[in-house]
């Protein structure tokens, strides 16, 4: 009999992922083992298929199916349970030419903003701009939101426990849909609003439009900016090691928080052997290990002396590396 994914699928977990996208009515599909992407709109005939049984040529097909599917989205989010990830599906994501865009997240509670498109890859999701909005929009949710928050130095995003401060986020620039009551957050608004107020240098300004594709607004830039606005702090090179530090210790804390302890003194662990932890009991990824491994490499020139000059673009590659592997485990 063939159908759609919705009515094939009856493992618990797929279906709550699909039962939540429809819901939010959000736009989703499943990876299969056998036909690649399948959105919803199509009917497959049922199979039976162990992701270990996928030979070379098979997979070979799957990831050109990939790539193919996905091309057109800015951003791929995989839905997924760290502990039961496939290495099927983390080959995959190692392969395909689209892995610069892949984000990975495993709460069904960040399923709901407008612009997302999702989709189950052994568990997994996507996401693209909203194109019914401002040219330059993108819309993210509260834990997102709240990285961003605290980069901008807008508000308080997160407690002394290192919980997100829900209410001081929405205080600060969250928008909430009256139908489905979920908040987003515009990040070039957000951008605007640390303009506005010089908090940060330009160029914690400026990696974020480079990491969300944020344009500069037209009457922004150039001579014109210049004559008009006074000029952004520029962050020295001891301003950029302290924010990585500080990112590098937010990691560690995190990762022993994550972690059962099996040393006799696990609070003596390095981001290193913690990295390699979360990598053996499947807590990150392999992209997630290798952004560990990068942050973990800057950490060690820029504290232990060696020959190879690091440059500042690469600390704040470095640290926001750190962040982002930071906020994937709460």
């Amino acid at each position: 009999m063939r159908d759609g994914p919705d009515r094939l699928y009856t493992a618990t977990p797929t279906k709550r992922f699909m039962e939540t996208c429809k819901k939010c009515r959000v736009h989703w599909a499943i990876f299969s083992d056998k036909y690649g992407v399948w959105f919803p709109d199509i009917k497959h005939e049922w199979y039976e298929k162990d992701p270990s049984r996928v030979s070379e040529a098979e997979f070979a097909r799957l990831l050109d199916d990939f790539d193919a599917k996905l091309e057109r989205f800015d951003e791929i989010w995989f839905y997924h349970n760290p502990g039961r990830f496939h290495p099927l599906y983390k080959r995959l994501l190692s392969q395909t030419k689209l892995r610069d865009r892949i984000h990975m997240f495993s709460h069904l509670g960040e399923i709901g903003l407008e612009q997302f498109r999702s989709g189950n890859i052994g568990a997994g999701m996507m996401k693209q701009r909203d194109s019914s909005a401002d040219p330059g929009s993108v819309r993210v949710s509260l834990r997102e939101a709240a990285q961003i928050l605290g980069e901008l130095h807008i508000c308080k995003a997160h407690g002394p426990n290192g919980k997100i401060n829900g209410p001081n986020c929405q205080n600060h620039l969250g928008h909430r849909d009256p139908q489905t009551g979920r908040w987003h957050w515009d990040v070039a608004e957000l951008i605007r609003e640390a303009e506005r107020r010089q908090s940060v240098p330009v160029e914690v300004i400026q990696s974020l439009r480079d990491r969300y594709r944020i344009p500069e607004p037209p009457d922004g830039g150039g001579e014109r900016e210049t004559k008009n606005k006074p000029n952004l702090p520029q962050a020295s090179r001891a301003e950029l090691a302290l924010a990585f530090q500080d990112a590098c210790v937010q990691l560690e804390s995190g990762l022993k928080n994550a972690l059962p302890a099996w040393q006799v003194n696990p609070d003596r662990r390095s981001l290193g052997n913690l990295i390699r932890e979360a990598s053996e009991k499947g807590l990150f990824g392999e992209l997630q290990v290798r952004e560990g491994r990068f942050v973990n490499a800057v950490r060690n020139a820029l504290y232990h002396p060696t020959p190879e000059n690091i440059s500042d673009d690469r600390i704040r590659r470095a640290t926001d590396s750190a962040q982002a592997l930071w906020s994937e485990l709460k």
